[in-house]
């Protein structure tokens, strides 16, 4: 979907759209099997004890793995999402906090002082091809919680996948 909002007296085109699109249309088009919604994250400051790291990444339904095809090392593609308070990391960022990636399930990380975070899965470093790049994913609950404008439809800031 494209936005293309006036701004100034220009046109701007926008692949931004409601944070309701992907489930709307998932409930209301039974043709339509997955819907997830997207928004990056922005640089955020991630901690595991004394270890620091800022990076970007992206808040993500629960349908992410379903729609799009990253590889999850560890953790279930149904269920690494569904918890407000999940954190999905890439296989790089496990190696700088946690030096081993043979099981980072359960290990907590801290989010810029929102709070605690629990790994829920481990997927392999995002191709560099790819046209959208993340170390972790959150859930997008989380997201809807901390900004509940995501649940206005002319709040026009996610995208619909």
């Amino acid at each position: 979907m494209v936005e293309t909002p006036h701004i100034e007296g220009r046109t701007v085109q926008n692949p931004s759209t409601s944070g309701l699109v992907a489930d709307t249309l998932v409930r209301e088009f039974p043709e339509i099997e997955y819907g997830t919604s997207l928004r990056q994250s922005g640089e955020l400051l991630l901690s595991v004890e004394e270890t620091d790291f800022k990076t970007e990444g992206l808040f993500a339904s629960e349908e992410f793995f379903d729609v799009f095809s990253f590889d999850l090392i560890q953790g279930g593609k149904k269920t690494v999402l569904d918890s407000k308070n999940s954190i999905v990391i890439s296989k790089d960022l496990a190696t700088r906090f946690f030096g081993d990636t043979s099981n980072v399930i359960g290990k907590v990380v801290q989010l810029d002082g929102k709070g605690p975070l629990t790994v829920t899965g481990l997927l392999d470093n995002v191709p560099a091809n790819s046209s959208i790049k993340f170390d972790f994913i959150l859930s997008y609950e989380f997201f809807k919680e901390i900004n509940p404008n995501v649940l206005d439809w002319s709040y026009n800031t996610v995208n619909a996948y």
